[in-house]
């Protein structure tokens, strides 16, 4: 898992593996998912990311491992507290 955030765009990519992307969808008000072969979620973009809730990890959960939950997590609660 990658995370990569642009401060100047406010926007958020997670990128789960190296996986081709094939096609995206928007599945919450600015949430984007990119689905690879087979349909399995390679990516997610977050826009806006400074006015999304707190607990947005949570919504986007299923997605990841403990581990990168975990990691999510700490990401998204360093961004809120450092604004």
């Amino acid at each position: 898992m990658n995370i990569k955030f642009d401060e100047q765009a406010d926007a958020l990519y997670i990128q789960l593996n190296d996986s081709e992307i094939i096609d995206s969808e928007e599945i919450l008000d600015s949430v984007t998912y990119d689905y690879g072969i087979n349909d399995t979620v390679v990516g997610v973009e977050v826009l806006s990311l400074n006015q999304q809730p707190i607990d947005l990890y949570k919504k986007i959960a299923d997605l990841f491992s403990v581990e990168e939950l975990g990691k999510l997590k700490e990401f998204f609660l360093q961004k809120r507290y450092a604004l």
